[in-house]
């Protein structure tokens, strides 16, 4: 995959997300990531992501290394489960986010790792909206949620294989985790990438995030 065609995918997701290359340096950062720490890309770009990030576990040690495992992971293709951190944003307050973490590869075969991230407590606020909201439909319609569930057109199995597929888990683990054949997997995320109207795994991560599907 071309560092282009990730940064084009980046550009369209309002929540926080950049690339980091094999040597732990940014190579994108898109605007949302501009408007939460406060640096434009000029001053991101090609700095130490852990220097950038300085992430910490909700504990208080550190989480972000100059040397990232999370590196290693991605360079030997294992999954990568998502992390709850806390991270410098602008005007020097530190924010707990939750970070999800791709793996991609570029034209040379070294492996990038996208990360996407949620402010945790808006998406709280945002989960409590939400089911505050079917509620009150339901009690008007006197029906359950399910229409609401009905209208988000993924079926329970293939919503599952999206949190997997964020989770970064190839279709090989999937398969595995589920009991089912790959070729399974694969039909069940070509029918979630039809019905997010995706093109790749990647867009459908993130057409999920967006539309809040997770």
């Amino acid at each position: 995959m071309r560092q282009c065609d990730i940064e084009e995918l980046l550009a369209s997701s309002p929540e926080p997300a950049f690339v980091v290359g094999p040597q732990g340096l940014i190579r994108c950062w898109n605007a949302s990531a501009v408007r939460v720490f406060g640096r434009p890309a000029k001053d991101a770009l090609l700095q130490p992501c852990a220097q950038i990030l300085a992430g910490r576990h909700p504990s208080g040690p550190g989480f972000c290394e100059s040397h990232c495992p999370l590196l290693d992971s991605a360079a030997q293709g294992k999954p990568i489960p998502p992390s709850e951190i806390s991270v410098a944003v602008s005007g020097g307050e530190r924010r707990a986010m939750r970070m999800l973490s791709l793996t991609a590869r570029n034209q040379l075969g070294e492996p990038l790792l996208v990360h996407l991230l949620h402010d945790i407590e808006n998406q709280k606020r945002l989960n409590a909206t939400v089911h505050h909201f079917i509620e009150q439909i339901a009690s008007l319609s006197d029906s359950s949620d399910g229409g609401f569930a009905g209208a988000m057109q993924l079926t329970v199995r293939e919503r599952l294989i999206l949190e997997l597929l964020i989770e970064g888990r190839s279709t090989a683990a999937i398969a595995r985790q589920l009991h089912v054949t790959p070729a399974t997997v694969r039909n069940h995320i070509q029918h979630v990438l039809h019905k997010l109207s995706a093109h790749t795994r990647l867009e459908a991560v993130l057409v999920a995030l967006r539309k809040h599907l997770v």
